[in-house]
């Protein structure tokens, strides 16, 4: 009989270990996560949704707390949205008589939405040559450079600005279009061109623009034929000249 007791005593003593095991709560913060934000064209949308997975811990209760977010997040899985940055997550699970567990942290990094420069390009102009208009003063070159070869590689929607950088001041016109036109008057101008992408990244691309003076063919002189003039007699000795032609 005492032999039966003892045995129901020890059986008893592991039963309530096993349920006292199986009650007690343990928190599993999942998987430390590294999540980048997509390139959509808009740099206004640099935010991704995150889960916080506490679904594998045991207990009835989830608490996640962060040194970011002043306000504790109740629930074994909570949806976040994050800009780009390291996060730190720290999550306690209760059990049934109100036991917390050990805390179990987790780590979210966000990486920041990548984005590739644009390319500028500017096609060779070659070199120009001033027109001729009979006033050095007003001989000018009509000049075009294209840029529309120039390119994003995310097909981000880009803009154009052009600045002359050197050489005597002449009036660009319009400046913000993927070709310029202007006129110039012979000499050598240095142009920039600066392509950005909606994300405000750049890149930029110079030429030096070389205006020839206008082309002029020397004056000819014609004297005309030799001349061989007789003056007549008229019996008056002061008139000894003769028009010639």
């Amino acid at each position: 009989m005492l032999k039966m007791l003892t045995r129901l005593s020890f059986l008893f003593i592991i039963m309530v270990t096993a349920l006292y095991a199986e009650t007690e709560p343990v928190a599993n913060a999942g998987d430390d996560q590294t999540i980048y934000i997509q390139h959509d064209g808009d740099p206004l949308t640099n935010t991704v949704n995150v889960t916080l997975d506490g679904s594998n811990s045991a207990g009835v209760s989830c608490n996640w707390s962060s040194s970011s977010n002043r306000d504790n997040l109740e629930g074994c899985e909570i949806q976040l949205t994050l800009i780009e940055g390291v996060y730190s997550y720290t999550l306690t699970v209760t059990g049934d008589d109100g036991t917390v567990s050990e805390p179990d942290d987790v780590t979210i990094t966000v990486v920041a939405e990548p984005n590739q420069i644009p390319a500028a390009v500017i096609s060779d102009p070659g070199e120009f040559q001033a027109e001729h208009s009979g006033n050095p003063l007003n001989d000018i070159a009509s000049v075009f450079l294209d840029a529309s070869t120039s390119s994003d590689a995310d097909q981000d929607n880009i803009t154009y600005l052009w600045n002359q950088i050197s050489g005597n001041y002449i009036d660009l016109g319009t400046s913000n279009q993927s070709s310029l036109s202007f006129n110039a008057p012979p000499g050598v101008y240095g142009i920039r061109l600066t392509v950005t992408d909606s994300y405000g990244d750049f890149n930029q691309y110079e030429v030096t623009i070389t205006v020839n003076q206008a082309l002029n063919q020397n004056p000819t002189v014609a004297a005309g034929d030799d001349q061989n003039l007789e003056i007549e007699h008229d019996g008056d000795p002061n008139t000894i000249a003769v028009d010639a032609q």
